[in-house]
C-alpha cells in the first residue's frame, strides 16, 4: 500500500511549501483546497523561482500569465 502523499494547503505561503519540500525530501507537492480537493501541483522549481526572481520580473509574469492568458 502506498503511504499518504505529502501535500500542501492552497493557503500556505511559498516559504511554508518550500520548507515542506526540504523537510520531507520531495520534489513536488499536490496542492489541496479547504475541502481536500486537488487544485494543483507545485514543484521545487516553481518555489525556487519565486526566491530567485526580482519583484518586477514576478509582476510581469503574473500579468502575462493571469491577465493576458486568463489563467
Amino acid at each position: 500500500m502506498t503511504p499518504s502523499p505529502v501535500t500542501v494547503r492552497a493557503d500556505e505561503s511559498v516559504a511554508e511549501a518550500a520548507g515542506t519540500t526540504v523537510r520531507r525530501h520531495v520534489d513536488r507537492l499536490p496542492v489541496l483546497d479547504d475541502e481536500d480537493r486537488l487544485v494543483g501541483i507545485v514543484t521545487r522549481h516553481d518555489l525556487l523561482k519565486v526566491f530567485l526572481s526580482t519583484d518586477e520580473a514576478l509582476r510581469e509574469e503574473v500579468i502575462r500569465e493571469v491577465v493576458e492568458n486568463g489563467l
